[in-house]
């Protein structure tokens, strides 16, 4: 059998001003076309569906549109992620599953398979160990690694020849951390964090959370990442979609796809990214600017967006980290105001004042002594 798998979808996104509505309705039609070039016996969907709880009226329709016609191509089993409302997700579920769309949105405390041809499917979606108290009434949850231990106890046997565990988790193999970006939530120390050998019962383990695609310990516990970039920091990512054919000679493997607006960096100051010709790539990406300039220039932004109009970002460049710079309260009292005014100017600018500049700070300040000693 061969399985796609795909994951973090975070219909209803926004880069801070910017609509993703486009970018996402060709990000669909690009795993629809997937699908029916690849035909799979069946689509995984593991989670982080909607970016929102409460998805937008646009989300709503793109993925309903969306499934309506990835179902024509095979089944689909899709769970809620994090930022998902498993309850919303989960809305006639009972009515989907007649055109097969399998959807687990709360867990009941209990796993349960769903069998397609030689395959056991087991849905798991994100569950809170606040949840997970409540559902078994067991105050033993305490962590994610309890929850999911308690959960794959509570596994019912399936017929299926093989197995996959559908699931949204911050996963780790022997403390190896997966590669993170700053799209996902940091977890909180090693409480959020499930270890892969839990999963050794499974042939496949179909993850959803980290945006990046990876493996996590085996070739078959795999995040297949977001398929689009959803902050700068994803920005050299490959985004791609898995698939894993069992009987394959190659049994896992990712197929390329090509965001409709990437994310990227460009470097210079102001008067370079303004030159014609500096930067050769497409400007109607999202772009966050990274300027070279001594001193922020003035509407920098205003001026950037004349060239690059989905700007989101704009930086300045530092060759001095301000923790070089920090000094000790005794150190302070005894600098001038003029001495931390330069070591400010240097820490915000990366260069010493030059004579000119510290005559002129060195008038300002002695006007503020005289205006501030004034009755």
């Amino acid at each position: 059998m061969k399985w796609l798998h795909m994951a973090d979808l975070h219909l209803g996104r926004r880069l801070d001003t910017f609509d993703l509505l486009p970018d996402q309705t060709d990000m669909l039609a690009q795993l629809l076309r997937i699908a029916r070039e690849e035909k799979p016996d069946g689509a995984l969907i593991a989670g982080d569906v909607y970016d929102r709880a409460v998805p937008s009226a646009e989300a709503v329709r793109l993925l309903d549109g969306f499934l309506t016609l990835l179902s024509e191509v095979c089944p689909v089993f899709m769970i809620s992620g994090n930022h998902d409302s498993g309850d919303r997700l989960a809305y006639a579920q009972a009515l989907l599953a007649r055109q097969r769309v399998y959807i687990c949105g709360r867990f009941d405390g209990t796993l349960r398979p769903v069998t397609l041809g030689d395959t056991d499917v087991y849905m798991l979606p994100y569950l809170h160990p606040a949840q997970a108290r409540e559902i078994w009434q067991d105050d033993t949850a305490r962590t994610m690694q309890d929850v999911v231990r308690m959960a794959l106890e509570r596994r019912e046997k399936g017929c299926g020849k093989r197995s996959i565990l559908l699931a949204h988790l911050f996963v780790v193999s022997g403390g190896a951390m997966p590669e993170r970006s700053d799209s996902e939530l940091s977890p909180v120390g090693t409480l959020d964090q499930v270890d892969a050998s839990l999963f050794d019962g499974f042939d496949y383990v179909a993850l959803g959370h980290i945006h990046g695609p990876q493996r996590v310990g085996r070739d078959t516990v795999r995040y297949t990442g977001s398929p689009l970039p959803y902050s700068f920091s994803e920005e050299h990512h490959r985004k791609s979609v898995t698939i894993w054919e069992p009987e394959a000679e190659a049994p896992v493997r990712q197929v390329a796809l090509t965001p409709l607006r990437r994310m990227r960096t460009v470097r210079g100051t102001l008067e370079e990214l303004l030159t014609p010709g500096y930067d050769a790539l497409n400007h109607d990406d999202f772009i966050a600017a990274c300027l070279a300039d001594p001193l922020p220039q003035l509407d920098a932004a205003a001026r950037l967006r004349q060239t690059y109009p989905n700007l989101a970002v704009v930086t300045y460049a530092r060759r001095h980290e301000p923790s070089a710079l920090r000094q000790s309260a005794d150190d302070v009292d005894q600098s001038s105001p003029l001495d931390l005014f330069a070591q400010f100017f240097t820490m915000k600018t990366g260069e010493a004042m030059d004579e000119e500049q510290a005559q002129l700070v060195s008038a300002l300040l002695e006007r503020a002594w005289k205006e501030e000693s004034q009755p």
